[in-house]
């Protein structure tokens, strides 16, 4: 997995309705990514890493949906991507999004983690969450 470095991207933060929006800090957004990666939570390519807050037994909200396709829907999972030079960036992730989908190992992981509940991994899987 090639690190550089973490950028927070400003589109995530700015009310860009074209985007999903952080609502924690930045220090939150780091610490997340920074589980993502310290777990090895990524896809095969090592090129997107997704992660979630570490609070076990309750969902913390960490972003809202794009304003495009329905801004109020609170998001509770986080994608992580890696550009060419080793700079990661990540943002709040929609069940709806199919390109932004965690694999179903990976769900096994959180659940067996206590990370996620039942009632959560069949909300995410039937695009309600």
């Amino acid at each position: 997995m090639k690190f550089s470095c973490y950028q927070v991207n400003i589109q995530h933060r700015n009310q860009n309705n074209q985007k999903s929006q952080w609502k924690i800090s930045e220090a939150e957004e780091l610490e997340i990514f920074v589980t993502g990666l310290l777990n090895k939570w990524c896809d095969q390519t090592k090129m997107k890493i997704w992660s979630l807050p570490k609070q076990v037994g309750s969902f913390l909200q960490i972003g809202v949906e794009r304003q495009s396709i329905g801004g109020s829907t609170k998001l509770y999972m986080a994608k992580f991507t890696c550009d060419h030079n080793g700079t990661w960036h990540g943002f709040p992730v929609s069940s709806k999004s199919v390109q932004d989908q965690p694999s179903e190992e990976l769900m096994d992981v959180w659940y067996k983690m206590g990370l996620i509940d039942k009632s959560f991994r069949n909300k995410w899987s039937q695009g309600k969450i």
